[in-house]
């Protein structure tokens, strides 16, 4: 059942409690289909790639109250898979909107994040055909993880940063270690963007300021960052709200990912830890 309304927000998606099922809003809408169909009881996965008409103000709350509805009015649902919306689409502050994307899981426990890094045929909002594709064969793993007897492999989820704290005693290296201990991270070739050499590592942000980074190197689920400038920070970020530094133009990689190609969730102002792990 398609709920999907082009270029609304969140707010747009509440359900109206006097009249749930009046099919003259988008919520009403779908439970209507699913009532007049008698699959409301049925309804096992809902799926939510939404965010690019929000800022991150207020978007948890919004977001709090339509789960909330959906196990009423779905009661049977078993999984929520949510996926953090690519960057360079709509306005607003989408880096802090996507950190509550990732950090739902924390809150809800059937939730799944499902990432849009690394995808190809992006042109700032939209997808091609390879793109789409590419995104549902992320997707269906998990799917069928959880409802066709299918395997849980730790390559099939996107990283997702579990820990940064600093690495060496004069505070010139940081960590970053990956939830799914199993996963191995790889980083995306350098790459040359109208003349101008992009570096991954010129896009994690320390304390809000960029091209701090002297060079990455992988480790397992770990990702080391040594710094121009040693000295202590208190927050990473990872990816830019939208454009290259110097270029206006959306930015399109490289990326972090893992042995799939799934790419790493983006994050905002991830704190680092300042005790250094013995």
């Amino acid at each position: 059942l398609n709920g999907g309304v082009g270029g609304t927000s969140i707010q747009q998606h509440q359900r109206d409690d006097l009249k749930p099922s009046l099919p003259a809003n988008i919520y009403g809408s779908l439970l209507y289909r699913a009532i007049k169909s008698n699959l409301a009881n049925s309804v096992k996965a809902i799926f939510w790639y939404q965010g690019e008409s929000n800022g991150s103000a207020a978007y948890f709350d919004n977001f709090k109250n339509l789960y909330e509805d959906w196990k009423l009015d779905f009661p049977n649902v078993q999984k929520i898979y949510v996926v953090q919306i690519h960057h360079g689409c709509g306005a607003g502050d989408h880096s802090a909107l996507r950190e509550i994307q990732r950090r739902l899981p924390e809150t809800y426990s059937d939730i799944e994040v499902i990432s849009t890094m690394g995808l190809s045929g992006h042109d700032g909002c939209h997808y091609t055909l390879d793109g789409y594709l590419r995104l549902a064969k992320n997707i269906f793993p998990l799917v069928q993880k959880e409802f066709y007897q299918g395997t849980d492999e730790p390559a099939m989820y996107p990283p997702n940063i579990k820990r940064a704290y600093f690495s060496k005693q004069d505070y010139s290296e940081i960590t970053l270690e990956f939830q799914k201990e199993q996963s191995i991270l790889n980083v995306q070739n350098d790459t040359l963007i109208n003349g101008t050499q992009i570096f991954l590592k010129d896009y994690f942000a320390l304390d809000g300021q960029w091209k701090q980074i002297k060079e990455l190197q992988v480790e397992g689920n770990k990702l080391k960052l040594e710094l121009k400038s040693a000295g202590q920070v208190n927050t990473i970020s990872y990816l830019p709200e939208v454009n290259y530094h110097d270029i206006n133009t959306v930015y399109q990689g490289p990326y972090l990912m893992n042995q799939n190609q799934l790419g790493a969730l983006s994050f905002d102002k991830f704190p680092i830890e300042k005790e250094i792990p013995t």
